[in-house]
């Protein structure tokens, strides 16, 4: 359950700048509000601004991180039948009895259709 987030936060490079801004901002905030008495914190507009700035970055973090990337489902089938025509395909280019053979097949199919 932890672990993709653990792992958007180490590989995720827009998580992490988030994360750091969040901390940054909230730290400076902590800095700025220790300095100061209760009510000086409350009426400094600076402070609030930098907690806005916080709040903000904490936001864009848990935005980030909320989305954990899903696992594609194995496709088996899909690939095999890919790979089975793209090689059937490629048989046909490089044998020439088979691209005649092919080829004679298309073209009886083609005149038995316009025939009717």
């Amino acid at each position: 359950m932890v672990a993709p987030y653990a792992q958007q936060l180490l590989y995720d490079e827009q998580v992490r700048d988030a994360a750091w801004r969040a901390l940054e901002a909230g730290r400076d905030s902590y800095q700025r509000a220790r300095k100061q008495s209760a009510g000086e914190a409350l009426s400094d507009k600076k402070l609030q601004r930098r907690l806005q700035e916080a709040i903000g970055a904490l936001g864009d973090f848990g935005a980030a991180l909320s989305a954990p990337p899903r696992r594609r489902k194995p496709r088996r089938w899909r690939t095999l039948a890919t790979l089975a025509v793209g090689g059937a395909a490629l048989f046909v280019v490089v044998n020439p009895d088979a691209r005649e053979a092919v080829l004679n097949w298309v073209g009886s199919a083609t005149n038995s259709s316009s025939a009717d």
